[in-house]
């Protein structure tokens, strides 16, 4: 219901009952889900000065404008 916003029976869903039933989602996530399966999981972060650089496949360099 949460991602379509609406019931089975095709009733819109209510901003409140939106965000209740992700609070209920939620809350059932933390108990039974590991943490990478969860909702909103993103995974190890690094700050972008660790990250390596990631080539240019669209343009050579010679062909940029400056």
């Amino acid at each position: 219901a949460v991602e379509i916003g609406k019931w089975p029976d095709g009733r819109k869903l209510t901003q409140e009952q939106k965000e209740l039933s992700l609070q209920a989602m939620i809350a059932w996530e933390m108990q039974n889900l590991p943490e990478e399966e969860r909702t909103g999981y993103m995974g190890l972060q690094e700050c972008s000065s660790k990250s390596e650089p990631v080539p240019n496949l669209l343009f050579k360099s010679s062909d940029t404008l400056h």
